[in-house]
C-alpha cells in the first residue's frame, strides 16, 4: 500500500525545485553562462529533482510489489509496464537517461563538468 506521506513530501520538494528551475531559466544565456552561482543552482536543483522522482518511484514499485529495476533508468521503465507512467513520459526519461552519466550512488554526479554541457544544464537538453 502506498504511504501517502512518502510520496506527498518529494512531491512539495519537487515543486519548490522547479520553481527555482524555471526563474533559473527565465535569465538570459549569456547571464547564465557567466554566473558560477547560476550554474551551480541549476545542476543542484535538477539534481535533487532527479532524486525526488526516483524516491517517489522507489516507494512505488516497493508498496506495489513491482519488480525490481535494474537501474535508474529502469525504475521509470518498471512504473510504465505497471500502468503508472505514461509512455510519452517514459520515452522523455529514456532519452534524458542516455545522456546522464552515472556516478557513484545518483543519475548526476556532482564532481565537474566539462562547460560545454553548461547550456544543456540551463535549457533541459543532457
Amino acid at each position: 500500500m502506498v504511504n501517502q506521506d512518502k510520496v506527498e513530501g518529494p512531491i512539495r520538494h519537487l515543486r519548490q525545485y522547479l520553481i527555482y528551475l524555471r526563474e533559473l531559466a527565465s535569465i538570459t544565456e549569456t547571464q547564465f553562462l557567466t554566473d558560477p552561482h547560476a550554474i551551480g543552482s541549476a545542476r543542484y536543483y535538477l539534481t535533487v529533482a532527479i532524486e525526488a522522482c526516483l524516491d517517489i518511484a522507489g516507494h512505488l514499485i516497493a508498496s506495489e510489489g513491482l519488480r525490481a529495476p535494474h537501474d535508474y533508468k529502469d525504475t521509470f521503465r518498471v512504473l510504465n509496464e505497471a500502468g503508472i507512467l505514461p509512455n510519452d513520459a517514459t520515452m522523455t526519461i529514456a532519452i534524458i537517461g542516455r545522456s546522464a552519466k552515472p556516478v557513484g550512488t545518483r543519475l548526476l554526479g556532482r564532481g565537474r563538468y566539462n562547460d560545454s554541457r553548461k547550456p544543456a544544464i540551463r535549457t533541459g537538453r543532457l
